[in-house]
């Protein structure tokens, strides 16, 4: 069974090294599930290499920002069972890698069994895990991917949710501001 308080746990490695996993906990013992049928959220977001900076000011940082303070809050309530539950997210770090971060959202999905799937950082690593979140229907915002193929491919992803303005719609506006004349 799952500990069921704000556990992270973080698995990394670099090229020809064994996996390590880690945990951190920011409240200390871990305690039983409050709701055995609750699982926990996960991500295959970079956490090392040359993207990290990106990744942990605009992705990490706020997903333990929003786990903080929800667990700080009692919980997420769960409103079937009538129950808060504290929140666990499972981190594994993609490396900034296609393959690796395709093989550790199917871990999340498959091996985790994750309740839900956060989205990993950066568009490329948005778009190649959204093939393998959709192929097991797990429905998943993505907060850090803008680039025009998400107007063909989106269509083929029911379950992904594109939450940045696209590029498309992005670009005329700058324009306009831009060559708009300076105002005294």
């Amino acid at each position: 069974m799952r500990a069921a308080w704000i556990s992270l746990i973080t698995a990394s490695r670099s090229p020809g090294e064994s996996l390590e996993v880690s945990t951190r906990s920011g409240v200390g013992a871990k305690r039983e599930s409050i709701v055995s049928s609750w699982g926990s959220f996960g991500t295959a977001v970079g956490m090392s290499g040359l993207f990290v900076d990106g990744s942990k000011s605009t992705t990490i940082s706020q997903y333990d920002l929003w786990a903080k303070r929800t667990n700080d809050a009692g919980g997420l309530m769960l409103s079937k069972y009538n129950k808060k539950v504290p929140i666990e997210i499972v981190y594994y770090d993609g490396r900034f890698d296609n393959n690796e971060t395709i093989k550790l959202t199917e871990k999340l999905i498959l091996d985790d069994k994750v309740e839900m799937v956060l989205g990993p950082w950066g568009t490329q690593w948005n778009i190649v895990s959204a093939p393998i979140t959709n192929k097991y229907e797990y429905p998943v915002i993505y907060t850090t991917a803008g680039d025009s193929i998400l107007y063909t491919k989106g269509n083929d992803w029911p379950y992904a949710f594109w939450s940045l303005s696209q590029p498309n719609e992005s670009v005329q506006p700058m324009i306009d501001w831009l060559v708009q004349p300076a105002t005294s």
